[in-house]
Order: C-alpha cells, then sequence, then structure tokens
C-alpha cells in the first residue's frame, strides 16, 4: 500500500468517527473536492485549522494528487469507508436552514426590483435563477427518506 494509500484510509477513518467536529468537516469537503470538485476550499486556511497529524496526512494526499498519482478510486473508497457516500444520499436541509436560506432570497428580490437596469441588476437576476435551482434541489432533498431502506455502505469489500 503506498503512501497516500495509508493516508487516505486514516482520512476515511478519522471521518467516519468524527464527521460533525470541525475538522471531519474540513476532511469531508477535501475529500470531496479532490473527487468530484464540487466542495471548493481554502488549503491554506483548511490547513491552518488542523491539527499537526491530521495536516501531515492531507499534505500526503494532496502531493499524491499534484503529482498525478492519486487515482478516483482511491478517493471512492475513501469516500465509502468514511460513510460519505451515505450521509450525502441521506442528508437534508434544517428547517432553519431552508427558512434563512428563503430570508435570503426575498431580500435578493427586493434587491432586484429597486435597482436601476445596469451589471450590478443583470448579476443579481443570474443569482435569483441559480436561487430557484438551489430551492427545488433543496425541496427535493427534503422529501428524502429518514432512514435509508438499505445501507449503502454495507457489503462493500473496502
Amino acid at each position: 500500500m503506498q503512501e497516500h494509500e495509508k493516508a487516505l484510509n486514516s482520512i476515511a477513518v478519522y471521518i467516519r468517527m468524527n464527521p460533525e467536529t470541525m475538522e471531519g468537516m474540513q476532511l469531508r469537503k477535501f475529500l470531496w473536492s479532490l473527487y468530484d470538485s464540487q466542495e471548493l476550499i481554502n488549503l491554506m486556511r483548511f490547513y491552518g485549522r488542523l491539527p499537526l497529524g491530521i495536516r501531515n496526512l492531507v499534505q500526503t494526499v494532496n502531493d499524491a494528487a499534484i503529482s498525478g498519482i492519486l487515482q478516483r478510486t482511491d478517493l471512492h473508497r475513501a469516500l465509502v469507508v468514511s460513510g460519505e457516500f451515505r450521509r450525502r444520499e441521506f442528508a437534508r436541509a434544517s428547517e432553519e436552514s431552508i427558512n434563512h436560506f428563503a430570508d435570503v432570497e426575498a431580500t435578493m428580490v427586493m434587491l432586484a426590483r429597486t435597482l436601476p437596469p445596469c451589471k450590478g441588476s443583470q448579476c443579481i437576476g443570474q443569482l435569483l435563477e441559480n436561487f430557484e435551482e438551489v430551492k427545488r434541489v433543496l425541496l427535493i432533498e427534503q422529501n428524502k427518506p429518514a432512514r435509508p431502506e438499505a445501507d449503502p455502505d454495507e457489503g462493500c469489500p473496502f
């Protein structure tokens, strides 16, 4: 097993045991950013917030990614071991988050109505279109089952 694979495995185990800690959430974002580029992180801030041992693991994985030896299958295995695929599949936004989102959207709508036609108003219009898509996704996620019918990690050989 290569050094980056050992580091990934250690990160995955850490996430599995501590998914909701600040470090666990940052590590989750880190893995997803490498896996599908859907999460973005500021590496300088990220490194600064991690304990030294975890920082060294992240550095090893990041070095492997930069050098091209980190494989998507390595990341997939780490996301399975950490429970991230299951967690993401059944995650839901809280009522508080959805209410906050609605408040922000209402503020954006009011701003769009009061701005004169300009580049800024066009950008706000684009943001509101994106808000519609996010709202649609959040509402779909609200209707997810509370518990998985089957554990997607169960029976995984990793």
